[in-house]
């Protein structure tokens, strides 16, 4: 199986090392390069094939919102996983809505790294404990407005297993844990969510947090 090629983007290069440190212990990720210049990072997506970005940073500026939006526009198979250490909830959801698949901070391990990576490269949003919880409180305010989307009947859809799944994830279990408390490995909990996203019919994490409220399988 091809490893999945991995650049690594940022403006703190002894951050930047630390994580190409960790993904260089799996043998299915390839750290291709590290960038602190946006420059020579375009120069390096258009000669050589990247799956994935994590795009590091100490805090968000305007210029990284349109930084998103550039890349997803020139390399729209590339997908970009965020990591930024100083939390603001109105930048976790601009960069979401810029394109962004993914969305981790400062307390990620290397476990949850892995998650993030594979989850993303497999086509699913990934979102930090966390960042889950920002977008579960920002969706309370879309209820809240009257303007939220019906999903009568869908939950018939889902075995118990994928109901059990969704569940866990809404309490902020990460894919690892889950694979562990229901006994079962790391790569069917991604299963079952993929299935789960492709019988909903949903793309993105924001709306299975819809779905999952709207159905009372998340605590408020």
């Amino acid at each position: 199986m091809p490893k999945i090629k991995v650049a690594l983007f940022g403006d703190i290069y002894i951050l930047l090392e630390g994580i190409a440190s960790l993904l260089n212990d799996s043998s299915e990720i390839e750290v291709n390069n590290i960038f602190c210049d946006y420059k020579d990072l375009i120069a390096e997506l258009k000669k050589y094939e990247t799956n994935i970005i994590i795009y590091a940073l100490y805090s968000f500026e305007k210029k990284d919102i349109e930084i998103i939006i550039d890349l997803k526009a020139s390399f729209p198979k590339l997908k970009i996983i965020m990591l930024v250490l100083k939390d603001e909830e109105d930048n976790v959801l601009k960069s979401l809505k810029a394109g962004a698949k993914g969305y981790i901070t400062k307390d990620t391990n290397q476990s949850e790294l892995f998650e993030a990576i594979f989850s993303v490269h497999n086509g699913l949003d990934y979102h930090s404990k966390s960042i889950a919880n920002v977008l579960v409180k920002n969706y309370l305010k879309i209820i809240n407005s009257g303007s939220s989307k019906s999903y009568k009947h869908e939950l018939e859809l889902l075995s118990k297993r994928e109901i059990e799944i969704i569940k866990l994830w809404g309490e902020s279990f990460t894919n690892a844990e889950i694979a562990e408390r229901l006994c079962i490995s790391v790569r069917t909990v991604e299963s079952h969510k993929n299935h789960i996203m492709q019988k909903l019919n949903m793309k993105t994490t924001v709306d299975l947090v819809k779905f999952a409220i709207k159905n009372n399988l998340i605590k408020i």
